[in-house]
């Protein structure tokens, strides 16, 4: 259809997507094809090909008829439908068109993470950067974590100090990826970060969505005064170091059923106490506790914790895009170390920090390891490997 001259001028006029279903959670390989307005990234995954893929069948329903696969085939996958919604709401968050707001509940977990929110959705009291600036270069390009103070173009006139905070393909138009988009935070000068905060409002003066738990922490700390707070805090220390000593024969039993590339990790954690904690805390994520004791899934999605309001959030990347990105990731770490090694004291330091982390006595990591072990160990997804980045600093 879409080689007739009817057709065929649209291909030049829009964007042509194709997908897989089976990437999209079918258990079939049918291919299907969206013609949109806009590039839409999630809807790009192709099959890799490693895999065995459900035959094509007729079956006879309950009822005698006979349908075909193909039938049911022809409705969307959960997965599907849910990439294609998010892919409208991407385009439109992209052009202004629409705000998306995020709840505090989902700023408390970022927080919580360590990381402040870094997509389109707005801040909740003040945003961690400035603005954000975009560039696309070719894939050989290594973007710098942080723009220098020297740095050359195509990088020259980003502001200096700006960070690094996504890497995304960009697709050719066929289904592949030969350019690298780099989305950068700019940050805010101390200056100018101070007279935004002396604007702020207090959280109870303004209509920010607010949840009941922590309206209730923010009325606690005003009604009980510093005072009321410290002793309210120093009871509730008495009451779980107490509750540490009761727990801890039971707590040894636990950890010598964890696993044993587990067990040193989580050596010095309160497991049950935790529990306890979660339980006091109203927590009521019935796998958290299991999650901790068997370890995390780092890809994929995760089940609903019960704790938040249920809001899906599409992944930023899908499986086929984290292989896309991962071998910018590793020359990010390749030229991490590199700038590391200027620097021989602080090299040492990292360097010593962890081989004492690698110790038997912590076997918090494990290595040294050159990166084609990694790689190997790693087959056959040999590409998604990455690492965090140190963080070290020396004082006088």
């Amino acid at each position: 259809m879409w080689e007739t001259p009817f057709f065929k001028p649209l291909l030049q006029r829009f964007y042509f997507h194709v997908i897989d279903a089976w990437e999209y959670g079918s258990e079939h390989k049918k291919s299907t094809a969206f013609l949109a307005n806009f590039d839409a990234p999630r809807l790009k995954q192709r099959c890799t090909g490693d895999h065995t893929h459900a035959a094509w069948k007729v079956r006879q329903l309950e009822s005698g008829d006979w349908a075909f696969d193909t039938a049911k085939a022809a409705e969307y996958p959960n997965k599907l439908a849910h990439e294609l919604a998010a892919s409208f709401l991407d385009e439109l968050a992209k052009r202004g068109d629409i705000h998306l707001q995020d709840e505090l509940v989902d700023h408390a977990v970022k927080i919580s993470a360590e990381s402040q929110p870094r997509s389109t959705k707005g801040p909740l009291l003040l945003s961690e950067f400035k603005t954000k600036v975009s560039i696309e270069r070719a894939e050989d390009d290594n973007p710098p974590v942080s723009i220098p103070e020297d740095a050359k173009p195509p990088w020259q006139g980003i502001p200096v100090g700006a960070k690094r905070l996504e890497l995304q393909p960009v697709s050719d138009g066929k289904g592949g990826s030969g350019r690298l988009k780099a989305i950068y935070g700019v940050y805010f000068s101390p200056q100018e970060f101070v007279q935004r905060v002396q604007q702020l409002t207090h959280p109870f003066d303004v209509p920010l969505p607010l949840d009941e738990s922590n309206m209730e922490s923010i009325a606690f700390i005003l009604e009980r005064g510093p005072a009321g707070v410290a002793k309210h805090r120093a009871d509730m220390l008495q009451h779980y170091i107490g509750r540490a000593k009761a727990l801890q024969q039971d707590e040894l039993k636990l950890h010598k059923t964890l696993d044993e590339s587990i067990q040193p990790v989580m050596a010095t954690k309160r497991l049950l106490l935790f529990r306890e904690m979660m339980a006091d805390a109203g927590v009521v994520d019935p796998l958290l506790f299991e999650e901790l004791c068997s370890g995390f899934r780092l890809v994929g999605d995760l089940s609903p914790s019960g704790q938040f309001p249920p809001q899906w959030k599409p992944a930023v990347l899908g499986i086929e895009q984290l292989r896309q990105t991962a071998v910018w990731a590793q020359r990010a770490v390749v030229g991490s170390c590199k700038r590391v090694l200027e620097d021989s004291e602080i090299a040492a330091a990292v360097w010593q920090e962890t081989i004492e982390q690698a110790a038997e006595d912590k076997r918090w990591v494990r290595g040294p390891f050159s990166s084609e072990e990694i790689t190997r160990t790693l087959d056959p997804i040999e590409t998604l490997w990455g690492a965090p980045k140190w963080k070290n600093s020396v004082s006088g």
